[in-house]
């Protein structure tokens, strides 16, 4: 006898739409739904609908910046010390001292190199 109490003689019958066949489902609500979503994807732009379209959009844009900061705040760790090390660095920068020096090279030579690089 099986762990669920079945005869293991017995052949077991398979549970499901009779409609299935090879994969397909030929469920006619389903194709009219996937139908009516494909029409109105088609059909939402915007020159013909522009109030709806800037609705969809901004629920977008707002589904979008929710999630990235979902995903700063799980990285939290890593973008504090992103930020503290920027703010130390614009301090730095922003001090006078006999660490200038260390700047004013990169920063000189860099925007030389650019200003080659972009007239040749």
């Amino acid at each position: 006898m099986a762990a669920n109490g079945a005869s293991c003689e017995q052949p077991q019958k398979r549970v499901g739409p009779k409609d299935k066949q090879n994969g397909k489902s030929t469920d006619l609500s389903l194709r009219e739904r996937r139908q009516k979503d494909k029409e109105e994807r088609l059909s939402l732009v915007l020159w013909r609908r522009p109030v709806v379209t800037l609705h969809y959009f901004l629920l977008e844009t707002l589904i979008k910046l929710k999630e990235c900061t979902l995903q700063l705040w799980q990285r939290r760790g890593t973008v504090f010390i992103f930020l503290l090390l920027c703010f130390l660095f614009s301090i730095t920068y922003s001090t006078d001292g006999s660490h200038q020096t260390l700047f004013q090279g990169p920063t000189t030579g860099g925007l030389y190199f650019d200003w080659t690089t972009c007239n040749t």
